[in-house]
């Protein structure tokens, strides 16, 4: 199995995965959570806001889901350098839109920029949030191993 995930100005590519199994507080953890119950050698817990695990070195994949609102319910947006661009933009493509919409003059080279920044910040936000989960990374590599097998090697068996 490999994930490629290319981001703006740098291609990076993993080959090996592994599950975390994390224990410690409940709170942080949906009782449906499917890390606290997997079997693992690796092995994970969060205090005061950090993650501390029992391997030295790695790269570490989240994947959580909540509600987008806080208790009083405010509408909460995602914090994170590469969406925070496309919110950016897309608000920029919003008052262009209205300013046209209103017969206003808008400069059209600026236009054109906005646009083209608006298109490539949202197809690398849509890259950052559509990340496959590990259990779609397994289950795509599982199923190209069989297909392969039936091209390949079941004529010989």
């Amino acid at each position: 199995m490999q994930l490629i995930q290319k981001i703006k100005y740098q291609t990076r590519k993993w080959t090996t995965f592994y599950r975390i199994k994390l224990t410690g507080d409940d709170n942080f953890f949906d009782p449906l959570c499917p890390n606290k119950s997997w079997s693992s050698t690796n092995a994970g817990f969060i205090r005061d806001g950090y993650v501390f695990t029992s391997f030295r070195e790695g790269t570490l994949y989240l994947n959580y889901q909540g509600m987008m609102e806080d208790d009083k319910g405010n509408l909460l947006v995602m914090d994170h350098p590469m969406i925070n661009e496309y919110y950016e933009y897309a608000f920029k493509e919003r008052i262009i839109e209205i300013l046209l919409g209103n017969n206003e003059t808008v400069n059209g080279t600026f236009m054109k920029i906005i646009m083209t920044k608006f298109r490539e910040s949202r197809i690398v936000a849509n890259g950052i949030v559509n990340t496959p989960e590990f259990d779609e990374l397994e289950e795509l590599w599982s199923m190209n191993r069989r297909a392969m097998y039936n091209k390949y090697y079941k004529m010989f068996s």
